[in-house]
């Protein structure tokens, strides 16, 4: 199973144990521990040297009550037992707030795949709008944490979240594509140049990890485009209309050909964009941005990831 990893703030833990001790606290605990079972914990040091944060929970347990110290353990033992979590080395840590805790949080996020960090830390969030780094984590709260388990009891993404790739930077569609596209039933990709062999290696890659799919819609130049659109330039090694079924079948052969739709493409503003039961994501500069080797062939890709409205 696919696991996402994130950060989790020790303000977090202090949030735990505040609400034992304040009713006007609220957060479904339940909710957020459901949550918390597809994700993997990012901790700062190693197994065998001092983590920073685990030494803030450590002091946060030792003023705590035995009823509180048993909420915090029942999350920490769940990801120590289970084998999900790992711990990174950090060789800089930014200034951001005045606390160290969650500072180290934050360079933790950066280093992160998700790049989510879990924190009740309001200036952290407050200050993404001065760092233009600090742009690129989601800074979620417990509540945000906590959405209801009929909602895939996962958060990949409840805020527009945009990731960018330098040119000749490795991107595994399984790590950064997968957990938008491993639940999603009925997919659309929709580019005009899908019928170039990069870009639809490419689309054949992101279907190995849409491990539900029943549906795929692709919007692309048909024929019925090419026939209608003379300034389209076309290669000697572009697919046909019956390639791209075939090749699709044969990536995913849980798919027949009746569950996959050639539309031809009714926009001249060139759209790269992958949509889902639950998310939208934008590609820029299109989906040939990436080699075979898994290297960014183009100066900068960019994807843009938000919840899509009509869900």
């Amino acid at each position: 199973m696919y696991l996402q990893e994130i950060v989790i703030s020790p303000d977090v833990f202090e949030c735990i144990v505040e609400s034992s001790r304040n009713p006007e606290i609220d957060f479904n605990l339940t909710n957020y521990r459901l949550n918390l079972k597809n994700k993997k914990l990012i901790l700062d040091g190693s197994p065998s040297s001092k983590s920073i944060i685990i030494e803030a929970i450590e002091n946060l347990k030792s003023t705590a009550s035995k009823f509180e110290k048993d909420k915090i353990n029942v999350i920490l033992r769940e990801f120590e037992n289970s084998g999900r979590q790992d711990f990174r080395e950090l060789t800089t840590v930014k200034e951001y707030t005045s606390s160290k805790n969650v500072n180290v949080a934050l360079a933790l996020g950066f280093i992160c795949k998700s790049k989510i960090v879990n924190s009740e830390n309001r200036t952290a969030r407050e200050l993404k709008t001065q760092f233009e780094e600090l742009a690129s984590l989601e800074i979620l709260t417990i509540n945000e944490m906590s959405e209801p388990p009929h909602f895939k009891c996962k958060v990949h993404c409840l805020q527009t979240k945009t990731i960018r790739f330098l040119k000749s930077e490795m991107f595994f569609f399984e790590e950064y594509l997968e957990p938008y596209l491993s639940d999603a039933k009925h997919v659309t990709f929709t580019d005009i140049y899908l019928r170039r062999r990069r870009a639809f290696e490419n689309l054949l890659r992101m279907l190995t990890v849409c491990h539900s799919i029943e549906k795929v819609r692709i919007v692309t130049a048909t024929d019925e485009y090419i026939s209608k659109n003379p300034t389209y330039k076309r290669f000697d090694n572009d697919l046909t209309e019956s390639d791209i079924l075939k090749d699709i079948v044969r990536a995913r052969p849980q798919l027949s050909i009746e569950n996959i739709e050639l539309i031809s493409s009714a926009s001249d503003d060139h759209p790269r964009i992958i949509e889902t039961d639950t998310y939208e994501i934008t590609i820029d500069p299109g989906f040939d941005f990436v080699l075979r080797d898994y290297r960014v062939r183009k100066k900068l890709a960019e994807f843009v990831i938000r919840k899509n409205i009509t869900e």
